[in-house]
Protein backbone atom coordinates (compact mmCIF):
# COMPACT_ATOMS: atom_id res chain seq x y z
CA UNK A 1 0.00 0.00 0.00
CA UNK A 2 1.27 3.28 -0.96
CA UNK A 3 0.58 5.73 1.80
CA UNK A 4 0.70 9.83 1.13
CA UNK A 5 -0.43 12.92 3.92
CA UNK A 6 -3.49 14.87 2.59
CA UNK A 7 -4.55 18.07 4.15
CA UNK A 8 -8.17 18.89 3.86
CA UNK A 9 -9.15 22.14 1.83
CA UNK A 10 -12.92 22.19 2.32
CA UNK A 11 -15.44 19.92 3.49
CA UNK A 12 -19.20 19.88 2.21
CA UNK A 13 -22.18 17.90 2.43
CA UNK A 14 -19.76 14.52 2.79
CA UNK A 15 -17.45 15.33 -0.01
CA UNK A 16 -14.39 16.14 1.36
CA UNK A 17 -11.31 18.45 -1.15
CA UNK A 18 -7.70 17.63 -0.43
CA UNK A 19 -4.36 19.26 -1.11
CA UNK A 20 -0.90 17.05 -1.26
CA UNK A 21 2.49 18.40 -2.67
CA UNK A 22 4.15 16.49 -5.32
CA UNK A 23 6.79 14.75 -4.74
CA UNK A 24 10.38 15.48 -6.42
CA UNK A 25 12.60 12.74 -7.57
CA UNK A 26 15.23 16.03 -6.48
CA UNK A 27 17.50 15.86 -4.26
CA UNK A 28 18.39 12.73 -3.89
CA UNK A 29 21.82 13.11 -6.12
CA UNK A 30 22.88 16.55 -5.05
CA UNK A 31 23.44 17.60 -8.84
CA UNK A 32 22.70 21.10 -9.04
CA UNK A 33 24.08 21.38 -12.04
CA UNK A 34 22.11 20.24 -15.75
CA UNK A 35 19.66 18.86 -13.58
CA UNK A 36 16.67 18.47 -16.44
CA UNK A 37 14.00 17.88 -13.23
CA UNK A 38 15.15 20.51 -11.09
CA UNK A 39 14.91 22.67 -14.19
CA UNK A 40 10.89 21.29 -14.53
CA UNK A 41 10.25 21.82 -11.10
CA UNK A 42 11.78 25.38 -10.87
CA UNK A 43 9.38 26.51 -14.05
CA UNK A 44 6.35 24.83 -13.29
CA UNK A 45 5.51 25.51 -9.37
CA UNK A 46 2.20 25.67 -9.77
CA UNK A 47 2.25 22.45 -10.40
CA UNK A 48 3.65 21.21 -6.94
CA UNK A 49 -0.04 21.16 -5.23
CA UNK A 50 -2.53 18.84 -6.46
CA UNK A 51 -6.08 18.32 -4.97
CA UNK A 52 -8.01 15.19 -4.95
CA UNK A 53 -12.24 14.91 -4.27
CA UNK A 54 -12.86 12.23 -2.15
CA UNK A 55 -16.13 10.80 -0.11
CA UNK A 56 -16.14 10.90 3.80
CA UNK A 57 -19.56 11.00 5.87
CA UNK A 58 -16.96 12.19 8.75
CA UNK A 59 -17.16 16.03 9.46
CA UNK A 60 -13.53 17.25 8.66
CA UNK A 61 -11.95 20.57 10.22
CA UNK A 62 -9.92 22.36 6.67
CA UNK A 63 -6.23 21.85 8.01
CA UNK A 64 -6.89 18.39 9.53
CA UNK A 65 -4.49 16.08 7.87
CA UNK A 66 -5.58 12.95 6.67
CA UNK A 67 -3.60 9.48 5.87
CA UNK A 68 -4.39 8.14 2.47
CA UNK A 69 -3.19 4.71 0.69
CA UNK A 70 -3.86 3.04 -2.47
CA UNK A 71 -3.37 -0.49 -3.55
CA UNK A 72 0.53 -0.70 -5.57
CA UNK A 73 -1.22 -2.98 -8.19
CA UNK A 74 -3.81 -0.78 -9.41
CA UNK A 75 -1.31 2.08 -9.46
CA UNK A 76 0.33 0.09 -11.68
CA UNK A 77 -2.33 -1.36 -13.72
CA UNK A 78 -3.18 2.69 -14.10
CA UNK A 79 0.12 4.14 -14.67
CA UNK A 80 0.08 1.28 -17.87
CA UNK A 81 -3.21 2.28 -19.22
CA UNK A 82 -2.26 5.52 -19.31
CA UNK A 83 1.17 5.70 -20.85
CA UNK A 84 1.51 2.55 -22.68
CA UNK A 85 -1.69 2.12 -24.53
CA UNK A 86 -1.50 5.49 -26.11
CA UNK A 87 2.29 4.49 -26.79
CA UNK A 88 1.27 0.88 -28.37
CA UNK A 89 -1.25 2.35 -30.64
CA UNK A 90 1.03 5.00 -31.56
CA UNK A 91 3.31 2.59 -32.83
CA UNK A 92 0.69 0.81 -34.14
CA UNK A 93 -0.44 3.89 -36.13
CA UNK A 94 3.51 4.23 -37.80
CA UNK A 95 3.39 0.02 -38.28
CA UNK A 96 -0.07 0.34 -40.57
CA UNK A 97 0.80 3.28 -42.58
CA UNK A 98 4.41 2.28 -42.81
CA UNK A 99 3.16 -0.66 -45.03
CA UNK A 100 0.04 0.28 -46.50
CA UNK A 101 0.69 3.49 -48.20
CA UNK A 102 3.39 5.14 -50.00
CA UNK A 103 6.42 5.70 -47.77
CA UNK A 104 5.97 9.71 -47.10
CA UNK A 105 7.01 11.32 -43.64
CA UNK A 106 3.48 13.17 -44.00
CA UNK A 107 1.25 10.15 -44.36
CA UNK A 108 3.99 8.44 -40.96
CA UNK A 109 3.64 11.32 -38.72
CA UNK A 110 -0.51 11.65 -39.78
CA UNK A 111 -0.55 7.69 -38.46
CA UNK A 112 1.03 8.59 -35.28
CA UNK A 113 -1.37 11.31 -34.46
CA UNK A 114 -3.98 8.99 -35.32
CA UNK A 115 -2.87 5.83 -33.40
CA UNK A 116 -2.24 7.72 -30.42
CA UNK A 117 -5.56 9.45 -29.99
CA UNK A 118 -7.21 6.32 -30.47
CA UNK A 119 -4.88 4.92 -27.54
CA UNK A 120 -6.04 7.76 -25.61
CA UNK A 121 -9.58 7.17 -26.01
CA UNK A 122 -9.01 3.69 -25.11
CA UNK A 123 -7.43 4.33 -22.05
CA UNK A 124 -9.83 6.87 -21.29
CA UNK A 125 -13.07 4.91 -21.37
CA UNK A 126 -11.02 1.94 -20.19
CA UNK A 127 -10.82 3.89 -17.19
CA UNK A 128 -13.97 5.15 -16.56
CA UNK A 129 -14.86 1.37 -16.38
CA UNK A 130 -12.20 0.48 -13.53
CA UNK A 131 -13.40 4.31 -11.60
CA UNK A 132 -15.33 2.31 -9.46
CA UNK A 133 -13.20 -0.89 -8.52
CA UNK A 134 -11.88 -0.65 -5.02
CA UNK A 135 -8.48 -1.57 -6.28
CA UNK A 136 -8.43 2.01 -8.09
CA UNK A 137 -9.74 4.18 -5.30
CA UNK A 138 -7.83 6.00 -2.43
CA UNK A 139 -8.45 4.76 1.03
CA UNK A 140 -9.04 6.74 4.09
CA UNK A 141 -5.91 4.91 6.80
CA UNK A 142 -5.91 7.27 9.41
CA UNK A 143 -7.76 11.15 10.20
CA UNK A 144 -5.56 12.83 12.52
CA UNK A 145 -7.60 15.20 15.20
CA UNK A 146 -7.15 18.40 15.32
CA UNK A 147 -5.51 20.00 18.34
CA UNK A 148 -6.08 22.77 20.20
Amino acid sequence: MIREWVTVVKWHKGIATLRFNRQAMCHACHDNRGCGIKALNGLLPHLQDNELKIAIREPLIVGQQIELGIDESGLIKSALLVYCLPLFFLFFGIFIIHYSLPNNNFYILAGMLVGMMIGFIIAKRWAKRLENKGRYKPVILTIKPISK
